[in-house]
């Protein structure tokens, strides 16, 4: 998988690039006739390249979109149950409780309908792998909403080349108008740029940094043997802070063990004894 992502992300490159040249003249045939015929075949390879993403992954984004419409529909759904019957909200919304994790949970959603978001998380998360339905140590439940919107983005995208493939194949580049894919192209590319960013928004918004810096500084503190000061040269908040900086950069620092009641003895110079100039001598 890992090649053939490579091979195709080449040639989408080589001949993105290759437009660019022909429509620039870096590439001059110094004939119009054989100048655009060059820009055309350039233009259908990138267009069948997309199609392979855009229209082959449709029933995949249409499942993702049923799916993630469904968890989205439960969220607000709980929400307004806990509030009409009195129950405190949710101290995170895109953590739905689900009874197969959590014993205490308050019920809400009938039996039936507990299962069924349950079905569906899994095979969103499975399907998705930047989505998580539940928090962990390290990161909080993948925002629902961005992942609502980051599925309808996707959608877009498919829609957008769906619509470019009738205009590129359907017509000559004699019979095209120049705005159709003048307008088609960016929005497919703006639609699939935008769901990337939201995957990485929510990602970033997700990572819980201060609870884990805070567990990782506790837990070296405690760990660590309190050294006084003087023997270490730098006070022992920079101690600690050149371990943590040590720990997130994978290094390790060797363990250093210090006895408190020793002291470092002094050189003493001394005067030779007479023995020792004799047999110096």
């Amino acid at each position: 998988m890992g090649v053939l992502t490579a091979i195709y992300g080449f040639c989408v490159v080589f001949w993105g690039a290759a437009i660019i040249f022909f429509l620039c003249k870096f590439i001059n045939f110094h004939n119009d006739n054989t100048q655009g015929f060059w820009v055309e075949v350039s233009s259908q390879v990138v267009n069948g390249l997309f199609t392979i993403t855009g229209v082959g992954l449709i029933p995949f984004r249409t499942w993702d979109t049923y799916r993630i419409f469904w968890i989205w529909h439960y969220k607000r759904k709980t929400r307004r149950l806990r509030s009409k019957a009195g129950i405190p909200l949710l101290y995170d919304e895109d953590d739905l409780p689900d009874p197969t994790y959590d014993p205490n949970y308050v019920h809400v959603l009938t039996e039936k309908e507990e299962k069924f978001l349950h079905r569906q998380q899994i095979k969103f998360r499975y399907s998705q792998t930047w989505y998580r339905p539940h928090g962990t140590v390290t990161h909080r439940a993948f925002p629902i909403n961005l992942a609502l919107a980051i599925c309808l983005l996707n959608d877009a995208n498919s829609c957008f080349q769906v619509i470019l493939c009738g205009t590129m194949w359907g017509l000559d580049r004699f019979q095209r108008p120049a705005w159709s894919t003048g307008i088609l192209i960016p929005c497919g590319f703006l639609s699939g740029i935008a769901a990337a960013l939201l995957i990485w928004r929510g990602g970033q918004k997700s990572k819980r940094v201060a609870e884990v810096e805070e567990r990782l500084r506790a837990a070296l503190i405690a760990s660590d043997d309190v050294i006084p000061q003087q023997q270490t040269g730098y006070p022992p908040q920079l101690r600690y802070a050149r371990r943590l900086t040590n720990v997130s950069e994978g290094l390790e620092e060797p363990e250093i063990r210090i006895d408190e009641h020793m002291t470092i003895p002094t050189q003493v110079v001394t005067e030779p004894s007479a023995s020792d100039r004799t047999d110096s001598q």
